[in-house]
């Protein structure tokens, strides 16, 4: 609880600046609109703090439904690397994406599949130093579905690797110092077992970068037999003032 609450605070005190300000600046709409976007996206922090909490909450209880049908996996890819684009953007770090040439289809969740990846960027941009790399990894095996999220950030030591997907461990001193609540890779291993599969940490230690690896079954389709990695997209970063 006093992980949450001080997960809550800062978001909360924000808000509460941008409220005030705005009020003794009332008449200037420049200053305004700056608040009113401080509020904005402090709340949906917030939300996402909140969903978070009531999905482990749900998953605790057996709760959590899967709504599956078929989808390409590379349209959730795309939709993902789209969500993470500023937080990477921010940071100055390069992300490269490799695809199958052809469409994947997957039988699951899209929504919780897209809740999955989103998750690991995120992870994988805050552990990483500005300026460094991310690599994401879609690949195919029969009919299982491999998505590996890569990073030459700060890593995981050995003593913490074991824990990492413990909810509200938060990766020992290096990661603490980053923030976050501790729940996210345990949203991850949740959902990815929910849909039958499985998701492993692996990291050479501290300063070594770390992997996540998913694996799931459900590969209805591919258009051609074991299509190559060939398909790299390159997220161009554009650097704006002073890093």
């Amino acid at each position: 609880m006093s992980i949450l609450a001080h997960e809550l605070r800062e978001p909360l005190a924000s808000i509460l600046f941008a409220v005030e300000y705005t009020k003794e600046t009332r008449h200037d709409q420049s200053a305004s609109r700056k608040m009113c976007e401080i509020v904005e996206r402090q709340a949906h922090y917030l939300a996402r703090i909140i969903e978070d909490v009531l999905d482990i909450s749900r998953g605790e209880q057996g709760k959590i439904v899967l709504y599956r049908e078929f989808f390409d996996v590379r349209s959730i890819i795309s939709t993902c690397v789209e969500t993470a684009g500023p937080l990477i953007a921010k940071r100055r770090h390069r992300l490269s994406v490799s695809l199958p040439q052809e469409p994947v289809y997957l039988m699951a969740d899209p929504l919780r599949l897209q809740q999955v990846v989103n998750n690991l960027l995120t992870n994988a941009a805050r552990y990483t130093e500005p300026g460094g790399s991310i690599h994401l990894t879609v690949d195919v095996a029969g009919e299982r579905l491999t998505i590996e999220v890569r990073d030459d950030g700060i890593g995981i030591s050995p003593s913490v690797l074991p824990h990492v997907f413990e909810l509200f461990h938060q990766g020992g001193e290096e990661r603490r110092r980053d923030g976050g609540l501790g729940i996210g890779l345990a949203l991850v291993q949740l959902l990815v077992e929910l849909h039958g599969g499985s998701v492993t940490a692996h990291s050479e230690g501290a300063g070594t970068g770390s992997s996540f690896v998913v694996s799931l079954p459900g590969v209805i389709k591919l258009s051609r037999d074991n299509p190559d990695l060939t398909t790299e997209m390159i997220l161009p970063i554009q650097h704006h003032g002073k890093a």
